[in-house]
């Protein structure tokens, strides 16, 4: 059985560009350049390895990049708030250990008067 992983970039604050193809225009946030990357290739019709290097300059860098078909431009932050009472995955507790020793009354053990040991000894 897997476990669940949450990407980082899901919980990370996020930059919001404005994408202008031709007259339409797209929100597109990221918290990293491969992100921006990944959502900006199908918008701009290039390819990934195309994409990256363009991606790697507009993020965090450019206020604004004009292209001849489109342009990106920089419009804020969205920052990632958690729900009420909700734990982010690095405030779960993840611990794998012994279950406590139960105490010795749970044990039904008869507890031997000290001089019975003796005689069984001897």
């Amino acid at each position: 059985m897997s476990k669940k992983r949450t990407d980082k970039t899901m919980l990370a604050d996020k930059i919001v560009y404005l994408v202008r193809v031709g007259s339409r225009e797209f929100d597109v946030d990221a918290a990293s350049a491969d992100e921006l990357a990944d959502k900006l290739a199908p918008l701009a019709g290039l390819e990934l390895a195309e994409i990256t290097p363009i991606a790697q300059a507009i993020y965090g860098r450019a206020k604004r990049f004009d292209f001849e078909h489109w342009s990106v431009r920089r419009v804020g932050i969205r920052r990632f708030v958690a729900d009420d009472g909700a734990r982010l995955p690095s405030q779960t507790l993840h611990r794998k250990g012994r279950k406590p020793a139960a105490p010795v009354e749970e044990w039904g053990a008869v507890e031997l008067p000290s001089d019975a040991l003796s005689n069984s000894a001897s």
